[in-house]
């Protein structure tokens, strides 16, 4: 039996952006604490975005501490980001499966929608 060893462990805090690597986690009952527990959605009817339909996403590096989200993008521009544990819920879709998600809000949602040049939103889906 050969032994396993793990070169690299990464966690995505949105989904479909950068993700962390780490040297450690917390893992619960659905696995990494914090992994993919918020997600970028379309403005109008709630599909989440991906990396296919939008490459861009992939250089928004979003980092959690405590009760925030900071967010770092290609053009040097910073956002942070309290998170709202408590807000409006709307539809979200992930793939084929509809869910409650919680809007984080206009602010973030203008600056995501001014840096991805499309109108979106940021779902919390814990």
């Amino acid at each position: 039996m050969l032994p396993l060893e793990v070169a690299s462990f990464h966690m995505y805090p949105v989904k479909s952006c950068a993700g962390i690597s780490l040297d450690e986690a917390v893992i619960g009952p659905r696995g990494i604490v914090g992994d993919r527990e918020f997600m970028i959605v379309d403005g109008a009817d709630g599909k989440m975005l991906t990396q296919r339909t939008h490459p861009q996403l992939a250089l928004v590096r979003p980092t959690p501490f405590d009760s925030t989200l900071l967010f770092d993008f290609a053009s040097g521009l910073s956002y942070s980001h309290k998170v709202l544990a408590n807000g409006m819920r709307r539809e979200v879709k992930v793939h084929q499966d509809v869910t409650l998600g919680i809007d984080q809000g206009d602010g973030v949602a203008e600056v995501l929608s001014e840096t991805l040049d499309y109108p979106c939103r940021l779902g919390s889906v814990k």
